[in-house]
């Protein structure tokens, strides 16, 4: 069932550092992980058998969509709050997922858990050369761009070209971020894509007005963007994160009789 999860071969000199990684006698803890872990995929198999639980049963990669999702934004949640306990739990959970997916995969014929722990594995060891790779490797890695493009041609995949590499699934904001990165790596300006759009898709009225709106919007975006160290997703988070307190100080101080210049009714 393997090959299905790009697990391309590694060169003599990464396979080499990843052996000297794994070698040596496993701890006691790394023993007691390794089991818990396998006693885990054992649950989650067990559930869904047969005589399992009909909820787990029932579900398919395409209704569990949702729910990775979910955990994956609660997980951040915990990680912004800086509840460690919290973040262990919604690890849990990411975990389930994981598991779920590929317990799934391997009742299909398609791939294992064991699949998806060799790729991931040997990707870590591939795309840190100057780590795990032969002492020229060390000396001049391959860039970033190159290892995936290596990695892709190993697959037998053609490479995107410009926008179509930018999953359709990211959240508008960040994949309209890194439709304007990679607008930028080309040279070309959002300036240029509108007057493009405005010659091959021309529109009218309240049509119009949405997509003049759109566009300021990816401007502020592209403007976002241009700050050091600004992800877009994350500053707008940041700013409405703030929000639920200034229209709390806001009620407090107009119950108070302060005049703070805002009208609207009270909610």
């Amino acid at each position: 069932m393997s090959g299905m999860n790009g697990t391309e071969k590694l060169t003599d000199g990464q396979a080499a550092g990843a052996e000297k990684l794994a070698g040596g006698e496993a701890s006691g803890e790394d023993r007691t992980e390794e089991r818990e872990f396998r006693r885990f995929v054992d649950i989650v198999g067990r559930l869904r058998d047969e005589d399992g639980c009909p909820w787990d049963r029932a579900q398919t990669h395409e209704s569990l969509r949702s729910c990775l999702i979910e955990e994956a934004y609660e997980t951040i949640e915990a990680i912004n709050r800086k509840n460690k306990d919290n973040l262990c739990e919604e690890l849990e959970d990411v975990l389930l997922q994981v598991v779920l997916h590929a317990r799934i995969a391997q009742e299909e014929g398609a791939f294992t858990m064991g699949d998806v722990i060799q790729g991931i594995a040997a990707k870590m060891v591939r795309r840190h050369p100057h780590v795990f790779g032969t002492e020229e490797e060390k000396r001049n890695p391959p860039g970033w761009e190159e290892i995936k493009r290596r990695e892709k041609e190993a697959r037998g995949e053609q490479e995107e070209e410009g926008l179509f590499g930018v999953p359709a699934a990211f959240p508008a904001l960040i994949r309209a971020e890194k439709m304007i990165k990679q607008l930028a790596k080309e040279g070309i300006s959002l300036e240029e894509v509108f007057a493009r759009e405005d010659a091959l898709r021309p529109v009218s009225g309240q049509e119009e007005e949405e997509r003049e709106c759109l566009r300021e919007l990816l401007l502020c975006v592209d403007r976002l963007r241009r700050k050091a160290a600004v992800q877009t997703e994350q500053a707008v988070q940041d700013y409405l994160d703030g929000l639920p307190a200034v229209q709390r100080e806001g009620q407090t101080r107009m119950r108070a009789g302060q005049n703070l210049g805002i009208s609207g009714k009270k909610s």
